[in-house]
């Protein structure tokens, strides 16, 4: 779902490139799609089983339609708040902290998850998604607070969904290095996929060794 929803980036560059003040939209764009992506934990506790999966991935499609147009945008107001002389030092060590992040914290997560008893599990997935959320919220409120400077409207006749679209697709080298790299992801996430079933499901791996495996 998020790599299919991706497409709805292209909407971003003539939607933004528009619009001055970028950060309104950001602030609501990053509460929207962490609500919809943590609030799938809560389907149980609302829904009858039979409606699970369908409300479920109209959930994520919704959350990563939106994600698809934020990304640009956070990326684009990120960038234009930071003064130029130490862009890439904050980049990089942004890049460092996020790292250390998706290392360690998973696997802080899973070690607890698998210390609760079976029965509770849920319970505590429950509490690590409203978490989750709550953070979200928090970084909200601290984009909220970023002086977003003055930019331009672009009125380019060019900057329009047909040119983005068709722009790329002429360049035959890059049409190929696209075709190389979407087999590549095609087959990589298929079988991601069928491995995180299979460890969890068949191999009964614990939550830390298959945080440990996937990390």
């Amino acid at each position: 779902i998020p790599s299919i929803l991706g497409i709805f980036s292209l909407f971003a560059g003539p939607f933004l490139e528009k619009r001055s003040k970028k950060k309104p939209f950001v602030v609501l764009t990053i509460v929207l799609v962490n609500l919809f992506r943590t609030a799938p934990v809560y389907i149980p506790y609302v829904f009858a089983k039979e409606y699970y999966l369908p409300v479920f991935v109209i959930m994520y499609c919704i959350a990563f339609g939106i994600n698809a147009i934020l990304a640009v945008a956070f990326n684009n107001l990120y960038i234009n708040s930071m003064e130029k002389h130490i862009q890439a030092k904050f980049i990089g060590l942004r890049s460092k902290i996020n790292l250390i992040f998706n290392i360690f914290f998973p696997m802080i997560f899973a070690a607890a998850v698998d210390m609760i008893p079976e029965e509770k599990t849920y319970i505590a997935f429950t509490a690590m998604f409203t978490c989750a959320f709550v953070f979200a919220c928090v970084e909200a409120y601290i984009v909220n607070k970023l002086e977003e400077p003055e930019t331009k409207k672009m009125d380019h006749k060019d900057i329009n969904l047909k040119n983005i679209i068709l722009i790329p697709i002429k360049n035959k080298e890059f049409m190929k290095l696209i075709y190389i790299a979407g087999l590549f992801y095609l087959t990589y996430f298929i079988s991601g996929s069928f491995l995180n079933v299979f460890m969890l499901k068949y191999l009964n791996m614990s939550y830390s060794v298959f945080t440990l495996g996937i990390t």
